[in-house]
C-alpha cells in the first residue's frame, strides 16, 4: 500500500480534531511526531524521526515524499488497531485533573454534600511559602 497525500492529511487531522481540508501544508514538529507515531500504527512499521529522509520535513508535501520513501508498498494497513484519536483537552469532569489537584474525589464535584453531612472544599488551601 503506497502512503498517499490523503492518508497523510487524514492522519495530521486526527491532532487537534479537525477536517483534512484545515491541515495547513506547513506542519511543526509536534504534527510530525505524531504523524509519524500514526504511520507506524496504521502501516506497521517502525520509523526513526532523526532518518535524513525526516529530519528536513517542514511540509505536508515532504511528508508524503519522505513516508513514500521509507514505508514499503507492500506495508498493510496494521490490522485491528483503530487510529489513534488525538489527546483530550481537559474537561469539567469530576474527574479532572483540577479536581483532583484539590484533593477532591473522582465522581465528587467542590462544595458537593457528603453522606455526613460535611462538604468538600472549594479549593485547596494555600500555604505561605
Amino acid at each position: 500500500m503506497t502512503v498517499t497525500r490523503e492518508a497523510v492529511l487524514e492522519m495530521l487531522a486526527a491532532f487537534g480534531e479537525r477536517a483534512p481540508q484545515q491541515v495547513d501544508e506547513e506542519i511543526g514538529s509536534l504534527e510530525l511526531t505524531w504523524l509519524l507515531s500514526e504511520a507506524e500504527q496504521r502501516y506497521g512499521v517502525e520509523l526513526d524521526p532523526e532518518s535524513p529522509e525526516l529530519a528536513t520535513v517542514h511540509t505536508v508535501g515532504q511528508a508524503v515524499a519522505a513516508l513514500q520513501t521509507l514505508v514499503p508498498p507492500q506495508a498493510a494497513l496494521a490490522p485491528s488497531r483503530p487510529p489513534a484519536s488525538a489527546p483530550a483537552a481537559p474537561s469539567d469532569s469530576p474527574s479532572s485533573s483540577s479536581t483532583r489537584a484539590l484533593g477532591v474525589p473522582p465522581g465528587r464535584r467542590p462544595g458537593e454534600p457528603l453522606l455526613d453531612g460535611q462538604r468538600l472544599p472549594d479549593a485547596a488551601p494555600v500555604a505561605d511559602v
